[in-house]
């Protein structure tokens, strides 16, 4: 008796977690601008990190993408690549639509989705004494879902995963953009 009622507590907080953390994403990313071409092949560069402070993870992975590419990573090279990672405010088309949502989300137990949305940009520029010589600007956007009927996805989907996803696949078309 009392070993099926602990059994029955385990799996009412199991559930409980799952139901805090039921969140999905979906990825969207655009060029926005470019200029500039890069060759420097296999010369070695300095990168200076900016706006990577709530993601260490992320810049890790960066870190070691740009390995796998064979960029050398030089602190005294004369090339420097500055990666910029900006969180933009997030504008939704109808504020009250969006308020009604989450009223919605949080009246229904949230068998109604909440929807929101992160922005930011990766910028990739490189540059030497002469001035940048190369710049590539892409919009990163993710697209979160919040409710207990996606907990079947949620492994599919998860938002810090597909965010990783994304500046992975920024970072690469960045890279080979122009070369």
């Amino acid at each position: 008796m009392k070993i099926s009622n602990i059994s029955t507590q385990i799996i009412l907080i199991v559930i409980s977690l799952f139901s805090s953390y039921q969140c999905i994403a979906f990825q969207d990313r655009k060029l926005i601008d470019q200029e500039g071409r890069h060759n420097f092949g296999k010369n070695a560069v300095s990168i200076h990190w900016l706006g990577f402070h709530k993601y260490l993870v992320e810049q890790n992975l960066i870190e070691k993408q740009l390995q796998t590419q064979e960029i050398i990573i030089d602190k005294k090279s004369s090339i420097i690549m500055e990666i910029i990672l900006e969180e933009k405010k997030v504008f939704y088309p109808s504020s009250l639509l969006h308020g009604l949502n989450f009223l919605a989300t949080a009246f229904s137990g949230s068998l109604i989705p909440y929807y929101t949305k992160t922005n930011h940009d990766l910028i990739i520029r490189l540059r030497d004494e002469s001035g940048v010589f190369y710049q590539s600007v892409q919009e990163l956007r993710l697209h979160q879902w919040r409710g207990i009927l996606l907990i079947p996805a949620m492994p599919f989907f998860w938002p810090s995963s597909i965010f990783q996803k994304n500046i992975s696949q920024a970072l690469e078309e960045g890279l080979k953009a122009n070369e």
